[in-house]
């Protein structure tokens, strides 16, 4: 299992990216909040038929992180989105909706 982790999503994500996901955190979209947010991306093999990327996004005022984990089948043409949201802060979080 090979693992490789950036410091941040800048050689993987352009700024203007364009997330395979949407919600709405504090009243405001996250195509807006995202570009702000600190991100870190990892990438590994889980075993011959299967690599699972991870975006990790943590918003650094409240701590909110959300991590996107990405499987990617390489047998067959299917990807497998999960979304995993988690207050990492000491504050409950604005309210998460959509």
């Amino acid at each position: 299992m090979v693992e490789r982790r950036e410091p941040n999503c800048s050689t993987h994500t352009p700024v203007n990216t364009t997330w395979p996901f949407s919600f709405v955190y504090g009243g405001r979209a996250s195509a807006e909040l995202l570009p702000q947010w600190q991100c870190q991306v990892s990438d590994k093999h889980v075993d011959a038929t299967r690599m699972k990327h991870v975006v990790t996004l943590t918003d650094p005022e409240t701590q909110l992180e959300v991590q996107a984990v990405a499987t990617v089948y390489l047998d067959t043409p299917g990807v497998d989105w999960t979304l995993h949201f988690t207050n990492k802060g000491t504050q409950d979080t604005p309210v998460l909706e959509q």
